[in-house]
């Protein structure tokens, strides 16, 4: 099975503000790097458990 990386793509509104990466910003340093190691995961096509 190849898994091929995927490209992310965040939402910017007509302000050019991207929320999520706002809302990310609030968050401590370590529940980033949690988060954002989920997002990498996601783009090389690593799904996780799920149904």
């Amino acid at each position: 099975m190849e898994i091929t990386e995927k490209q992310i793509i965040y939402y910017t509104a007509s302000d050019g503000k991207c929320p999520y990466l706002e809302w990310l910003r609030t968050l401590d340093s370590k529940t980033q790097d949690v988060i954002n190691a989920r997002i990498d995961r996601l783009k090389d096509g690593l799904k996780g458990d799920w149904k």
